[in-house]
């Protein structure tokens, strides 16, 4: 591919104005000069990767130097923050990443096969993908027309004015970065979506997040960064909350998802040190590994469902944890689960839990009761270690197994209270202090 700079002089008329440019004075015929840098494609089109004018209307030519334009490259007027309004011709067959993100309003001929505008903003030619919408257009509010089911990759990124949008209800995929970087105080989803895509909404400033529906997955990274995020809440049931989709947002307060969820993915909330409460109407499948790690001021968790793992020091160190309450039952909870989650008090579990691993609760050192209304499979080794203050368990079922140290310096337990039948041998390695 070859590249070069090319400095075009073109005469234009009112009549033919294949520039897009008319400077008219007295009706005459005047010279615009246009700077485009730009690469030859194998094919012998061109592809414009750049433009150092300083036209604030520019339409961009279909050809240069005898040679078709077909392709606007990404980033292409990134640096051109005069600019007003740029016109696509119709044989651009490709416009890439970010290419016209600094102008107000975005043109395309009609005769375009690819690409479609409507006031302003730029579409495919079906218009059900959101292409890019021009970071320095004047309003502040956007509705995403219904027809729309794409936002595309960085389709409104680097927005720096205030701008409120709402989502129609056709919308299913918000692509990677589609909102990078942009000042978005509020966004509505009218109604479900299937895909929120890897960091869709990096460093934005969203406030609330409200989707009223059913959400596919939330990809990696999707919400990171995004530092002014109080509130998460899902009329529907949520796919998988993938690894670092709320990594670290310290204003986060409040998680309330009115369906089931498949999985919470790893460190998904770590670090999130303002969340006092997550609020889950239906069931779990999996909480992994680090989910809530460092949750320092997370007070309470309610599931009314069950909940299938939770993983290894899911909730460690969530130091102000009062009260876990499932009102279904918990497959399996793994080692060191809740390990020195130190204000835990009550642990309510309605159901059948099969293993609780090693250390799941070591150093949880201010519970105070240990309440399960069904079977226990498995208590394995220092489940409640140093959990000093733990004075009753209470098992509305049976019990396979307690490991050996399992109560070790439990010194306030007073009572233990099994419904239901004991297989295991209670011998005092169990209760040794």
């Amino acid at each position: 591919m070859e590249y070069f700079s090319t400095r075009v002089i073109t005469e234009c008329s009112q009549e033919a104005n294949p520039c897009g440019i008319v400077k008219a004075l007295l009706g005459a015929a005047i010279k615009t000069t246009i700077d485009y840098s730009y690469s030859v494609n194998v094919d012998g089109t061109l592809t414009i990767t750049g433009y150092v004018g300083k036209d604030t209307s520019l339409e961009i030519p279909s050809v240069i130097n005898g040679k078709t334009v077909t392709e606007i490259a990404g980033w292409a007027f990134s640096v051109n923050t005069n600019l007003i309004r740029i016109t696509i011709p119709a044989t651009i067959q490709l416009v890439g990443l970010e290419a016209l993100t600094n102008c107000a309003e975005i043109e395309v001929d009609a005769n375009n096969p690819n690409y479609s505008t409507l006031n302003g903003v730029l579409y495919d030619k079906t218009q059900s993908k959101l292409i890019q919408y021009p970071a320095f257009d004047s309003d502040s509010e956007f509705d995403v027309p219904d027809g729309v089911t794409e936002i595309g990759e960085r389709a409104v990124a680097e927005r720096q004015k205030p701008l409120n949008v709402v989502l129609s209800s056709s919308v299913k995929n918000i692509a990677a970065y589609a909102f990078l970087n942009s000042n978005l105080p509020n966004i509505l989803f009218q109604n479900g979506i299937n895909t929120i895509d890897y960091g869709a909404f990096i460093n934005s400033s969203i406030k609330d997040l409200n989707i009223r529906g059913n959400v596919g997955d939330i990809e990696d990274d999707a919400f990171i960064g995004c530092s002014s995020l109080t509130s998460i809440r899902i009329n529907g049931n949520v796919g998988t909350i993938k690894s670092n989709a709320f990594l670290s947002l310290d204003k986060l307060v409040s998680v309330d998802i009115e369906g089931n969820i498949d999985t919470i993915g790893s460190t998904s909330f770590t670090d999130c040190h303002a969340l006092k409460s997550v609020i889950i109407h239906g069931g779990i499948l999996n909480v992994n590994d680090n989910a809530f790690l460092r949750c320092s001021s997370l007070k309470t968790v309610t599931v009314y469902g069950s909940i299938g793992t939770i993983d290894t020091v899911a909730f460690l160190d969530c130091s102000s944890l009062k009260n876990f309450t499932v009102y279904g039952g918990i497959t399996t909870i793994n080692n060191s689960a809740f390990q020195d989650c130190t204000s835990l008090f009550k642990l309510y579990i309605n159901g059948d839990i099969g293993d609780i691993g090693e250390c799941a609760f070591l150093g949880c050192k201010n519970l105070n009761s240990v309440y399960i209304d069904g079977d226990t499979y498995n208590i394995a080794s220092c489940v409640f270690l140093r959990c000093a203050n733990l004075k009753t368990i209470t098992i509305k079922g049976n019990v396979n197994n307690i490991g050996q140290t399992a109560f070790l310096s439990c010194d306030r337990l007073s009572q233990i209270t099994i419904d239901g039948n004991v297989n295991a041998d209670l011998n005092l390695q169990v209760f040794a202090s």
